[in-house]
């Protein structure tokens, strides 16, 4: 994109997307360029393949959560005159509901432990 007379790149990421990124690219500024563009050390190499799986698999957890719930709203409102599908619909929505606590549990836990691994980075010396 051109804003002016320069280009400009735009990116559009989620908040483990973000921190996955700046994970990478302290590795690469570092312990090695290479790792930026896929080569360098495989034991790096295969972290940030797993930290990007970690990231891929909570961000699709939360995504099942948020369309499960609104599925069970939707199924809830068109049931308000059957009591009891009505309460047993309310019981699945409070255990998605627990399920959807427990998954941003989660998901913090994961945002946590990759800003500690890029503070320890920004705080140590290139090997």
């Amino acid at each position: 994109m051109k804003y002016g007379d320069r280009l400009v790149e735009i990116q559009i990421r989620t908040s483990l997307q973000h921190l996955w990124a700046e994970l990478s690219e302290k590795l690469s500024d570092k312990i090695d360029p290479a790792l930026k563009y896929g080569g360098g050390n495989p034991s790096f190499l295969k972290l940030l393949a797993s930290t990007s799986e970690l990231v891929t698999d909570q961000e699709l957890n939360e995504l099942r959560m948020v369309n499960l719930q609104a599925h069970l709203q939707t199924r809830l409102s068109q049931y308000t005159t059957q009591r009891a599908l009505s309460e047993e619909i309310q019981q699945l929505l409070s255990e998605v509901n627990q399920q959807v606590e427990e998954n941003e549990s989660s998901g913090r836990k994961v945002f946590e432990s990759l800003r500690r691994a890029i503070n320890l980075l920004q705080t140590s010396r290139k090997q």
